[in-house]
């Protein structure tokens, strides 16, 4: 019997849901949050498909959707929301989903679409990373979605900005050398993010990304494995002055949410930090991303220096400091 989770917050839709999975033969596991969905999917490997619903106390179905997704690329994943938005649509998608259903649905067509999903998964014979290679659609969406919205939408500008190091004095792991302390951190531009998906919505858009360097062995006190913290995007500034809206990680960001986030800005660029629409909670995605690599000592010294790290380097008055330009 196919295993299925569902992950659904309203008692009276996770109980539609449930009966008409089960009458259509499915074995069924129920989650009220996602934390609860996350231990019954480690504790049930062989589940087949995830419903996950957006919106949830505590960590969103998105979020959920990108930790399934971090370790385990062959359950099928379908969003469920009660919202419409295009926007939500790729979101989903973009975070490693692979179908959605708007509610309210039918029974009808959530078995239809369990079923949809499924199919690729019993009838693939080749190489699992090729159906995980969704880049190219999941850009291809983005530009239909993004297209009639025009210059509304500001998008991600290339720029020789960097985040320079960290103040005399700030420590960030007391273990290792006060004059080495910027040897505990990295930065680079890049257009995918810690899981591999994309950034922006073009081939091209980049974001830099400070990342906290996690020793590999215990008691080691230097850098080691990147574990990425801080996303900061540069725009040109007359996009921004001419937008309302900016496209971060699948999201329809308005820009007077994130006025608070700016951080830099001069005649041509402006820049903002924003690491929120990549994760909810840092020590979580730190440790999800140290499991899934293997090599890396995540203990306590290693959580400390993360939060340092990071503590420091979202704080917008701490890189109104410190971005500037490469050559400057």
């Amino acid at each position: 019997m196919k295993k299925i989770l569902v992950l659904e917050d309203e008692a009276s839709i996770r109980s539609f849901i449930v009966i008409n999975l089960r009458r259509a033969g499915y074995d069924v596991i129920e989650a009220e949050t996602g934390e609860e969905a996350l231990e019954r999917l480690r504790a049930n490997p062989d589940t087949k498909v995830a419903l996950l619903d957006i919106m949830l106390p505590g960590i969103d179905g998105f979020e959920v959707c990108r930790r399934i997704r971090a370790t385990n690329t062959k359950i099928g994943i379908i969003m469920l929301t009660a919202r419409s938005q295009e926007m939500d649509k790729v979101t989903g998608l973009m975070t490693g989903a692979d179908d959605y259903v708007t509610k309210p649905f039918s029974p009808a067509e959530l078995t239809a679409r369990v079923e949809e999903t499924l199919r690729p998964f019993f009838a693939m014979t080749g190489d699992v990373a090729q159906r995980r290679a969704r880049s190219a659609e999941y850009y291809a969406a983005c530009s239909e979605l993004l297209a009639p919205l025009g210059t509304r939408v500001a998008r991600p500008a290339p720029s020789d900005l960097v985040i320079g190091d960290a103040e005399e004095g700030v420590i960030f792991d007391p273990a290792a050398p006060a004059d080495a302390q910027h040897l505990l951190t990295g930065e680079n531009y890049t257009t995918l993010d810690a899981y591999g998906l994309p950034v922006g919505g073009a081939p091209g858009e980049e974001a830099l990304v400070l990342s906290a360097l996690v020793a590999q062995r215990a008691g080691d006190t230097d850098g080691g494995a990147p574990i990425p913290v801080v996303y900061l995007f540069t725009y040109f500034r007359e996009d921004v002055e001419n937008a309302d809206h900016l496209f971060v990680h699948g999201r329809l960001v308005p820009l007077s949410e994130v006025e608070d986030r700016r951080v830099y800005e001069d005649e041509r660029y402006v820049s903002y930090e924003l690491s929120e629409y990549f994760y909810t909670d840092v020590q979580t995605h730190a440790g999800t991303l140290c499991e899934q690599r293997g090599d890396v000592c995540w203990n306590e010294a290693a959580r400390q220096r993360v939060q340092n790290i990071y503590d420091y380097y979202t704080s917008t008055e701490t890189l109104a400091r410190l971005v500037r330009h490469l050559a400057a």
